[in-house]
């Protein structure tokens, strides 16, 4: 109980959630947010950690998502595998895989990206 008589129940993390739908270990991957983040700087990153063999959990922002993303790593030569995952935990969740070439396409603004080494 918090001291204003709330009760915190924990959940299960859409990190956590996407780990075991596309059945990886949490420890492959490097987790990147883009939320109000310099897109710069999340594009320097990405690259990075994709080139240093990991796969990305990332959290898309309204002007960097899959199909930025996909641009993206093209423009580097980086060929990949996009899974969007939508409302996870909730009755109408839904994952949608693609590669850089065709990426799939997000139907909520509910989702987050799991990017991996083709």
């Amino acid at each position: 109980m918090c001291k204003n008589g709330d009760e915190i129940i924990p959940g299960v993390s859409s990190l956590q959630l996407a780990c075991c739908r596309l059945r990886l270990d949490v420890d492959s991957l490097s987790v990147i947010t883009a939320h109000s983040r310099d897109i710069e700087k999340v594009k320097n990153r990405l690259i990075m950690e994709l080139r240093n063999g990991k796969n990305v959990f990332l959290l898309p922002d309204s002007s960097f998502g899959v199909h930025e993303i996909a641009q993206l790593l093209k423009s580097r030569s980086i060929f990949s595998k996009l899974s969007i995952c939508e409302r996870l935990a909730y009755p109408d969740e839904r994952i949608s895989t693609g590669t850089t070439e065709e990426p799939p396409a997000a139907e909520s603004n509910l989702y987050c990206i799991v990017i991996t080494n083709a």
